[in-house]
């Protein structure tokens, strides 16, 4: 779909992006020009308003190319990395399978899926749980300079033992 090799165009991280309109909630498609000025040039319409830009300008925009999961979307990794994609079931403990919805309200939109017990999490909302579980578990070390009585100011009363 991108023109990038490695992945299909389901797994496309382009394919069904948010549209950037303002109070737009649609999604943006890949499309090919077929115009004589650019013939194959590649870009993204959104199906709601028909924002237009050209493919090429939102990669440059988000920074790089193909630095992005295929199958998630977010950065930092590939797809053969994705945490996502080896999710555990919160239900069963069976691996989740990651999918993209093709309902019309929800085109595009990725979410994981338990084979088992159909157990279902739109996966948006599973990496803003991931993060929050993230930041609630951040161990912090921290080094105080100063006196000690400075210290017993700052922190309440001190004894100290000779």
């Amino acid at each position: 779909m991108c023109g990038f090799e490695g992945h299909s165009g389901g797994a496309c991280r382009w394919v069904y992006t948010p549209c950037k309109e303002p109070n737009c909630k649609g999604l943006r498609m890949i499309l090919t020009s077929v115009t004589t000025s650019n013939p194959g040039k590649k870009f993204l319409q959104c199906y709601s308003c028909a924002s237009f830009e050209w493919l090429h300008k939102a990669m440059e925009e988000e920074g790089s190319s193909c630095n992005g999961c295929f199958s998630c979307g977010e950065l930092g990794h590939w797809k053969k990395a994705c945490p996502w994609t080896d999710s555990k079931c919160k239900r069963c403990d069976v691996r989740r399978r990651l999918l993209v919805s093709c309902k019309e309200q929800t085109n595009g939109w990725r979410y994981l899926k338990c084979p088992r017990c159909s157990g279902f999490e739109w996966l948006h909302h599973a990496i803003k749980a991931a993060e929050s579980k993230a930041a609630e578990s951040v161990e912090a070390e921290v080094t105080l300079k100063m006196s000690l009585s400075e210290f017993c100011n700052q922190f309440g009363s001190c004894s100290i033992k000779k």
